[in-house]
């Protein structure tokens, strides 16, 4: 966890977890069937560097490094990946509709 009051060398080790774990779940996702790419999920007060990434689908043998290395929050880089699958249908299964995502009523 994040603390305002952690000390840079407290904060450098845990964003760095945060880099361990982003490469973990890569590679894990670049094993698996199901995912088609990834977006990036930056944090509400992410700064500028993140927040470009942020939005935007990236082929698995084409995604920014995280930690990103140009990030200027005082706390360092929390973004992470976030998979998004293929659907039944690229998936090959048939006669299974996708659930509405969008947040629609």
């Amino acid at each position: 966890m994040i603390d305002s009051r952690m000390k840079p060398e407290q904060l450098k080790r845990v964003t760095g977890r945060f880099g361990e774990s982003n490469r973990r779940a890569l590679a894990q996702y670049r094993e698996s069937d199901a995912v088609k790419a990834v977006e990036i999920l930056v944090a509400e007060d992410g700064c500028d560097a993140c927040k470009a990434a942020a939005g935007k689908q990236y082929d698995l043998d084409d995604v920014p490094v995280l930690p990103n290395p140009e990030c200027t929050h005082k706390k360092g880089c929390r973004c992470t990946y976030v998979a998004i699958t293929k659907s039944y249908a690229e998936l090959g299964i048939e006669g299974v509709e996708d659930p509405d995502l969008s947040g629609g009523a």
